[in-house]
């Protein structure tokens, strides 16, 4: 009597333990009975060069039925590599993405893109489909899940798309309009900027929402907007925005503070809100005139033309360590750096004696210095603890 069978070959993938037996189950047209399928006994079932492997088909009791040559193929592992980036080419990072399966849901692997807007993540295997879906947060709209089929290393690339409006107006110093003048547009993940034609004119596509408006001139005289200014874009509408932009404007100095006493090395110093109120800065401009400023985390803020060449001096704010002037010159962002080192030349160290269980408050110290006359001179009055030290000007 003739049968027929109905054959399927299940293969585990990525890296299965060494066998050579598969069971599986075959039908015909009387009855339902287990077969085993047995490799050739030169191979098992072990790798990926699974090719045109030698089969035999056997019955339970092993009664051989019938010789079979089947090409078996192990599904490699892959990997799908997703970037985020805008509509103008920004990476996006911390953007957490999932993979799942499409059918049942199943989270396969997920992350978040790096600093590059890149990720990459195992996928499962090759020839599957597999769903991709990004979680974008504002300014962006939701990103809508898609399918990916999978090669062993897929790449594809999730646009974040914004919801914009236009921005426009024209930009003047006094009543002039001011040709080549920077505008920029900016949100804190998202910034956009164009050059004003030669009406002083600007238009500028921006994200939807809130916005800062500000203006730089990047050639001479380099003139700056007189206000960042903030504006609310509605999506898919317009808003008109001018400018008034003038010479003076934010000036910037980022300063690297050292400090070394006698008996330690240089160290570097943080002008946080603490530190910033032991050390005081003058500035002054080419003309010695002194200029206001504030101290700002480092930087000294002021109001300042481009390419002004100032004078910065530091010193402690008891005047513990010798002062130090540096100068430096503000590029076309009113923007400098400048390191200054404070350090102590030389120092008295000393401990107050007192009767036991007695406990001095108030203590004040006065240094003298001996002229040349042999007089003695006063120069320096401090209070002090118990345990104290007294910088002094100089050795000798």
């Amino acid at each position: 009597m003739q049968r027929h069978f109905s054959l399927s070959l299940s293969c585990m993938i990525g890296e299965p333990q060494p066998t050579n037996e598969l069971h599986q189950s075959f039908s015909s047209a009387t009855s339902l009975a287990e077969y085993r399928i047995f490799a050739g006994k030169q191979s098992t079932i072990t790798s990926p060069e699974w090719s045109q492997q030698k089969m035999e088909l056997t019955t339970v009791d092993e009664r051989q039925i019938a010789d079979l040559a089947e090409a078996l193929h192990a599904a490699a592992p892959a990997s799908v590599t997703v970037t985020v980036r805008n509509a103008y080419g920004e990476s996006l990072g911390d953007i957490p993405v999932t993979l799942s399966r499409p059918e049942s849901g199943e989270l396969v692997s997920y992350g978040r893109t790096s600093a590059a807007g890149i990720l990459t993540l195992p996928a499962g295997y090759e020839g599957e489909t597999i769903r991709v879906e990004a979680k974008l947060g504002r300014p962006y709209l939701a990103s809508e899940p898609y399918l990916l089929k999978l090669s062993r290393q897929t790449e594809t690339v999730i646009e974040a798309k914004v919801p914009t409006g236009i921005v426009y107006g024209v930009v003047k110093n006094g009543d002039q309009p001011v040709t080549n003048v920077r505008v920029t547009v900016s949100q804190p993940q998202m910034t956009v900027s164009t050059l004003t034609d030669e009406k002083g004119q600007y238009r500028l596509e921006a994200a939807a929402g809130t916005s800062v408006v500000k203006a730089i001139q990047e050639e001479p005289p380099y003139m700056v907007s007189t206000e960042d200014i903030s504006v609310q874009v509605a999506a898919g509408s317009e808003i008109k925005q001018d400018l008034q932009v003038n010479r003076m404007g934010r000036g910037t100095v980022e300063i690297s503070l050292y400090t070394k006493y006698v008996d330690s090395l240089w160290q570097q110093v943080d002008l946080d809100w603490q530190n910033s109120r032991l050390y005081k800065f003058k500035l002054r401009d080419e003309r010695g005139e002194r200029i206001p400023h504030s101290l700002v985390r480092n930087q000294l803020v002021f109001q300042t033309e481009a390419g002004k060449t100032l004078q910065i001096c530091a010193n402690h704010d008891k005047g513990w360590l010798l002062e130090q002037c540096k100068e430096v010159k503000l590029d076309h962002n009113r923007q400098a750096s400048v390191i200054l080192e404070l350090e102590e030349y030389a120092a008295v160290k000393g401990l107050v004696v007192t009767e036991p269980d007695v406990r001095l408050t108030g203590l004040r110290a006065e240094l003298y210095s001996e002229e040349s006359t042999g007089q003695w001179k006063g120069y320096l009055d401090q209070d002090i603890s118990e345990n104290f030290r007294i910088t002094t000007y100089d050795a000798g």
